[in-house]
């Protein structure tokens, strides 16, 4: 029987008790909520439990689906074909990750 893969959340509340123990509980309950929309945790978590058991090239292409973007991509015929000898492509993530899930959804549906 095959065990269903339970989607790690996001709780910002947990991470403040680990990160602070008993002195969490000095954190005001507003600024807790306001790093909790901040974050956009609810948003991030409805998202993860919806693709929990996707990961890759399938969890890329719906992550970008999910944040509403589409791309407008020139040059993808320089891109090496399938057959080709193995390459790297890097990514400094300078707009926070979304530049790299955006080349990852590129890269996995050439």
């Amino acid at each position: 029987m095959e065990e269903e893969k339970k989607a790690i959340l996001i709780d910002l509340d947990k991470v403040l008790r680990s990160k602070l123990g008993s002195k969490a509980r000095f954190v005001p309950r507003f600024v807790v909520n306001w790093l909790k929309r901040l974050i956009h945790q609810d948003w991030i978590n409805v998202f993860l439990e919806q693709e929990g058991d996707k990961t890759g090239a399938e969890w890329l292409c719906d992550c970008m689906k999910y944040i509403n973007v589409t791309l407008d991509v020139h040059g993808l015929e320089n891109l090496p074909a399938e057959d080709a000898a193995p390459c790297t492509f890097v990514s400094n993530h300078p707009l926070g990750g979304a530049d790299g899930v955006a080349l990852g959804s590129i890269l996995a549906t050439k």
